[in-house]
């Protein structure tokens, strides 16, 4: 759960921090009506960012839609840059899948951290220090009754984690594992977490907001998912977790990742150039 995450969902005049839900996998889900004359969706966190992994509900949007991302500066809201949208559908509706949303600075514009959201014009009724802010806004009224599950980080999913381990993505095992799951969404949110708090222990990041590539993460993050699975069936599994284990250190030990480590929202050549490294 990223607890310094803030969303807020401004809903025509009304503000609704959907921080808690939003963040916590094991939420209840928000239903984003979204009417594009009205609504904006901010998200504030302790360091520049360039992604979040959005999870849809059951009810996904089915509008033609477009995302727009623009970053706050202390003044005023800049248009981001190379949006991609990994959430929309062939035909154009953002919001009908599961993915992550992600953006780049434009090179002539900046961030700043706001020590109040009072200085924040759509966000001054409510006081949340110390945040970078971005606003997501979408070009068409979306789908009544669109489900939010969950806005933060997931570095794998079942698709992945299949080519690792078959079999734990059988519908059978998945079945036993909790009567009604269908996939292991909440098991690989819950590795991304783990693949977060590692690096900081490493002091790589001491905030995911740091990580610029979360592709680089798939494996540890699959190696990860697989033991937290296994650790709920019990002794039977038990030697099988323990390799997954070991493949998730060995991952994490030899891992080239990209980290945002002066802080700016972009990687910069020299950050690039020194990442990575074996661990003993």
């Amino acid at each position: 759960m990223l607890i310094n995450n803030r969303i807020i969902w401004e809903d025509d005049t009304t503000l609704r921090d959907v921080s808690k839900q939003l963040n916590d996998v094991f939420a209840n889900t928000v239903t984003f009506a979204y009417v594009t004359a009205d609504d904006y969706l901010y998200i504030g966190s302790e360091l520049p960012f360039n992604h979040r992994y959005f999870d849809v509900g059951a009810t996904p949007n089915a509008v033609a839609a477009t995302v727009s991302v623009s970053i706050w500066d202390g003044n005023a809201w800049n248009a981001a840059v190379d949006v991609i949208d990994e959430t929309a559908s062939a035909a154009g509706a953002s919001l009908a899948q599961d993915g992550i949303i992600r953006w780049a600075t434009d090179r002539y514009k900046t961030w700043c951290m706001e020590q109040s959201t009072e200085d924040i014009p759509a966000l001054s009724t409510l006081k949340i220090y110390n945040k970078y802010w971005v606003r997501l806004s979408w070009s068409a009224t979306l789908t009544a009754g669109t489900l939010l599950n969950y806005i933060g980080h997931k570095f794998s999913d079942d698709t992945s984690l299949g080519a690792y381990y078959p079999d734990l993505v059988r519908s059978d095992i998945i079945g036993a594992y909790a009567s009604g799951k269908t996939n292991w969404h909440e098991q690989h949110v819950l590795a991304a977490e783990e693949v977060v708090s590692n690096l900081e222990k490493r002091d790589h990041i001491w905030t995911p907001d740091q990580i610029m590539n979360p592709e680089v993460l798939e494996r540890a993050a699959i190696h990860k998912c697989a033991a937290i699975i296994m650790r709920g069936f019990g002794n039977d599994y038990a030697q099988l977790k323990a390799n997954a284990e070991v493949d998730f250190k060995a991952e994490m030990d030899s891992i080239y990742a990209q980290y945002d480590s002066n802080e700016n929202g972009h990687m910069d050549i020299q950050e690039k150039a020194r990442m990575g490294g074996l661990y003993r």
